[in-house]
């Protein structure tokens, strides 16, 4: 994006936003997609994806086969990133405890 331009862009809201204590234990961070031009408006982070501008910062996105779901989910709990770790609630203990016995079983 070219300085002065107000087309579709992507900022950062930060962490320190006002919300449900599963966002700071997920360590979670915001982020709006806005158009300022006629007038501001969100719209999708596709559109700043499509435009390809280098200026623009970075933001990925994975799309991940299923076939490699196990594998993935096994590493991630690994590092202690699971449905407990991140949701905090019995409901989310159970699930992972069900998806580790899974995991041992394959």
């Amino acid at each position: 994006m070219k300085s002065g331009d107000l087309g579709p862009a992507i900022r950062t809201l930060g962490p320190y936003i006002r919300t449900h204590k599963r966002h700071f234990l997920q360590q979670s961070d915001y982020t709006i997609c806005a158009c300022f031009e006629p007038c501001p408006t969100f719209v999708a982070h596709q559109c700043v994806f499509d435009t390809h501008e280098p200026s623009q910062d970075l933001l990925w996105k994975f799309n991940l086969p299923w076939s490699e779901r196990t594998r993935v989910l096994k590493i991630l709990d690994s590092y202690n990133l699971n449905a407990f770790s991140l949701f905090d609630s019995e409901e989310s203990l159970m699930e992972t405890m069900a998806t580790r016995e899974l995991y041992s079983a394959t």
